[in-house]
């Protein structure tokens, strides 16, 4: 994701090595989606220029909004028009979540949670068209 002034603003899609020369918002470093986004980049032989680590998505998109750089951003955040999403061209960066229980019982609240929990990902993702 880049900010809506930014000059990739008029693409659609990029590819990890597009962005060896950008100023990135990443999460921290010992984060588990920050490592799986370090590897995608060390598979494609790319040296990312991390100007800023925070902690949440929250803060990467603010900083994206003012301009500060580009950033990862999950699909679901694709929702203000004050930013531009790109699609990677080399794929999707995954984070792969799992839920895991001992014995046969499953307390209610936790299929409830569970049930949400797949809804959400299945859902496709809220998005906001751009004001010209």
């Amino acid at each position: 994701a880049v900010s809506r002034h930014h000059s990739a603003c008029r693409r659609k899609t990029m590819r990890l090595s597009d962005l060896a020369t950008m100023p990135l918002i990443s999460f921290t470093k010992g984060s588990r989606i920050r490592q799986v986004i370090d590897d995608r980049f060390e598979q494609a032989g790319v040296a990312p220029q991390i100007a800023m680590e925070v902690e949440n998505e929250e803060a990467i998109e603010r900083m994206i909004e003012i301009g500060f750089g580009a950033g990862f951003l999950a699909r679901r955040r694709a929702t203000t028009d004050k930013i531009h999403y790109l699609k990677l061209s080399d794929g999707p960066i995954l984070l792969h979540i799992a839920a895991v229980h001992l014995g046969a019982y499953v307390p209610k609240r936790t299929r409830e949670f569970l049930q949400m929990c797949s809804k959400h990902a299945a859902a496709p993702p809220n998005r906001v068209r751009a004001k010209r």
